[in-house]
């Protein structure tokens, strides 16, 4: 008998033929959400093989018993197990916001986690669902998870490995027998401290020196020991604490000592590669601080270790050793300026201690110095005295000015609430760890500070305070944003582009415009804000309003408020205030922290003008800028502020030809750094696409461009003290201003001379420049007059 199918049952089976079509709506979301969707799937992975398993099974049924025979799990237990994956996965990878993901005791989904892992003995369901956890930032509540389970070592050194979090590392060591079995696993992998509150208190550190001192004297627990003391030692030199280091490293026994840096000559092969790049880059480390220290012996001993046979070398990739070539010279003065910082036209090829390729070179990031400024402070000193002997004395300054970046969570500990667990002999070493600590870094803060302040050239700050007041009563608050439109035949000066408000009434008029004359903000709509007045048909100096848009005011396009009434300013303002803790670069999603409407600012237009000094600023002027209201000639050079090209650098007619070369070659480099600025509007309390911000503000955002008369640049370096005259104000602040303006949150962001170096004969300078959200580095060299300049590198966020 032949079987006819008819076209609709035909059009059934085969919508019904697809797998996932019979999996539930959970099982068919988490294989939309998997991370095994869009990666490598690993076999022993619970999720993968999850995933793989529903993937091509036909019914929830089918995918389990799947599963369950991939992992050799229990047939009773997998199905239990698979659907805490499901749910977890979709719960961490669908919810919104951080509230909404709550993973913390007496939530459902973390009671279900305490009570089901610990059946599953191996750690992987465990293991699955904690990275998950991980994706959304939620660590706090994983370590009582694992401590409860019975695979609990062993995951707090995968999870240690897995994110780097030192209070995985802590946890770990506490649960490391005596006498341990076995070598010590890949725990520290090249992997440093990450800065969160255990490491800040000491807590970590005391874990690793009382781990250290309980190892039983057998094979294993003096490896783990070894690993241990190397590990140590190697965060003691990174904090800072060279000297407590030293006196640790040479207090260990000559046994100790003699095997440090770590070797475990019975690791695999690839766990020896890894480990070597850490006890190499320790031997440097260590005997530099040796070196430092007067320890001349013990340091050559270290720094003539070699890995041994059958061991993979490593290959330096740097054109040279600055810490070899500074003890032992092989470079001639003169060649150091070049060497140590323009790599950009060199390459070379090379390989790290597995074999891996890398390349050095192409990049200003690359070039030696810079990567000294990552090294430790005792290899940057050993450095530091070279360049300072063969006349670099502003490089060696710089070097010895670098602090190791060290990121500070402001998350709390992962021990909150637990700290019972603790042991005594613990608690007691950490105390004195977070002592050290702290004064390590108090001295290390006041140390960068003092490197790069400056001296204060900047009048007291006396901020202007505008008085915020509601509306009269009866006069309503303007609605819409709209700009005004201005009529033509109102002829305004050509700096009054980007008009805010305009009001005219005869031959008279007022406009309210925003400029960036006195006011910097990078990417961020926090322009100055300025008053232009036309009096029988003539437009006045315009005058400033001491303040920028969104801090805290933005002026309304129009108002029922006259702008000008009894020689007074009415100006109608909203309160947009930018929340200064949401800016980053680029500005997108910056939030509002207050809102309001219905107000004005009023103010005498005498008070604006006011110039108590008569030097032809006003007072609100030079009171924004620096310079003092009260003495007519701030840097006492005896040109008046007015008229004075750089009002805060005093003249000299002493200077080096050379560096006014190099000042003004520094000037036309960045003049005009900020005309390709991106500025992004606030979004308020709006959820917001970066993409969208970004474009919106591309396409549509206006930007003043007038011509600007000032001209602000930051430098440490006092170079533009010979200049006589420059086409316009030139205001020169050192770093140590920038705290003294009283710009309160305001943002102000002009150019920064970073770094400047030259060479001992000053015919070349490298200089570094940012604005925080621009800058870029470049080479001067010259030749009698003639310079050239070279661009190393340019950025932009």
């Amino acid at each position: 008998m032949r079987l006819k199918l008819s076209l609709s049952t035909l059009i059934i089976l085969f919508v019904a033929s697809p797998a996932a079509a019979e999996l539930p709506k959970s099982w068919q979301a988490f294989l939309e959400e998997s991370s095994a969707s869009y990666s490598t799937v690993v076999a022993g992975n619970f999720e993968d093989q999850l995933y793989v398993a529903a993937k091509a099974a036909p019914t929830r049924e089918a995918a389990v018993a799947d599963f369950a025979r991939r992992l050799r799990l229990d047939p009773a237990r997998a199905g239990e197990y698979a659907e805490l994956i499901v749910d977890s996965v979709v719960y961490f990878h669908t919810c919104e916001t951080a509230s909404s993901c709550v993973f913390a005791p007496g939530t459902p989904l973390y009671d279900r986690v305490r009570q089901l892992t610990p059946t599953e003995p191996t750690g992987g369901l465990l293991s699955a669902i904690l990275e998950t956890a991980a994706l959304r930032g939620e660590v706090a509540a994983q370590i009582p998870l694992i401590e409860a389970h019975p695979a609990a070592l062993s995951l707090l050194q995968h999870f240690y490995e897995y994110g780097a979090d030192t209070s995985f590392l802590a946890a770990a060591l506490l649960k490391v027998p005596d006498d341990p079995t076995g070598l010590p696993p890949l725990l520290f992998d090249q992997a440093r401290f990450s800065g969160t509150q255990d490491e800040m208190s000491g807590l970590v550190y005391a874990v690793l020196e009382t781990t250290e001192a309980r190892m039983a004297e057998t094979p294993a627990g003096q490896a783990w020991r070894l690993q241990i003391a190397q590990h140590l030692l190697d965060e003691m030199l990174s904090l800072g604490l060279t000297h407590a280091a030293v006196e640790r490293y040479l207090a260990y026994p000559d046994a100790v000592r003699a095997r440090l840096p770590f070797l475990p000559m019975d690791w695999a092969p690839d766990d020896q590669c890894r480990q070597a790049g850490d006890s190499l880059a320790f031997a440097d480390r260590m005997a530099a601080a040796l070196w430092v220290e007067g320890h001349e012996t013990e340091a050559r001993a270290l720094w003539a270790f070699a890995l041994p046979a059958g061991w993979r070398k490593a290959s330096p990739v740097s054109l040279f050793d600055p810490v070899r070539e500074a003890l032992k010279p092989t470079v001639p003065d003169a060649a150091l300026f070049t060497l140590y910082l323009d790599q950009s036209d060199r390459q070379k090829k090379g390989a790290d201690t597995c074999g891996n390729k890398i390349y050095s070179g192409g990049l200003q990031g690359d070039s030696p110095l810079f990567q000294m400024a990552q090294h430790s402070a005792s290899e940057r000193e050993i450095v530091a005295r070279r360049l300072q002997a063969a006349g670099y004395a502003d490089m060696a300054a710089w070097l010895r000015s670098q602090g190791e970046y060290r990121y500070i969570s402001e998350d709390e500990s992962l021990w909150q609430g637990r700290e019972a667990q603790i042991p005594d002999t613990v608690r007691a070493r950490q105390a004195e760890w977070a002592g050290r600590i702290a004064a390590a870094r108090t001295i290390e803060t006041e140390r960068l500070k003092a490197a790069i302040a400056g001296p204060v050239h900047v009048a007291s700050p006396t901020p202007v305070v505008w008085t915020e007041k509601p509306l009269p009563d009866g006069v309503t608050a303007w609605q819409g944003d709209e700009a005004p439109e201005v009529p033509k035949s109102a002829q305004l000066p050509e700096r009054m582009d980007y008009v805010l408000r305009y009001e005219a009434s005869g031959e008279d008029a007022a406009v309210v415009f925003a400029s960036g004359e006195y006011d910097m903000s990078g990417e961020l709509p926090a322009f100055g804000l300025w008053l232009g007045l036309k009096r029988k048909g003539i437009w006045e100096a315009p005058l400033y309003l001491g303040m920028q848009q969104h801090f805290p005011y933005v002026v309304t396009p129009g108002s029922h408020l006259p702008l000008i009434r009894d020689d007074r300013l009415q100006l109608e303002v909203k309160v947009r205030e930018i929340d200064p803790d949401t800016i980053i670069f680029p500005p997108v999603n910056t939030q509002f922290k207050r809102q309001a409407d219905g107000l004005y600012l009023d103010i005498p237009l005498a008070e604006l003008r006011a110039d108590r000094d008569g030097d032809g600023l006003a007072d609100i002027e030079e009171r924004r800028i620096g310079l003092d209201p009260n003495k007519a000639d701030s840097d006492g050079d005896g040109v008046v502020d007015g008229r004075d090209p750089l009002p805060l650098t005093a003249y000299k007619t002493n200077t080096d030809p050379r560096t006014d070369q190099i000042a003004r070659i520094i000037l036309r480099q960045l003049m005009g750094h900020d005309a390709g600025a991106i500025v992004v509007a606030p979004r308020g309390k709006k959820a917001s696409n970066a993409l969208d911000d970004i474009l919106s503000a591309t396409l549509g955002g206006a930007v003043p461009q007038g011509p600007r008369g000032t001209m602000f640049i930051v430098s440490a370096r006092d170079i533009f003290s010979g200049i006589v005259q420059t086409p316009f104000r030139l205001i020169v602040y050192s770093p140590a201003d920038l705290d003294h303006l009283g710009r309160g949150e305001a943002p102000f962001y002009p150019p920064q001379v970073t770094t400047i170096f030259a060479s001992p004969d000053g015919s070349s300078f490298y200089v570094a420049w940012s604005a925080s959200w621009v800058g870029g580095a470049f080479i001067v060299r010259c030749k009698g007059e003639t310079c050239t300049t070279k661009t190393l590198s340019q950025w932009i966020t």
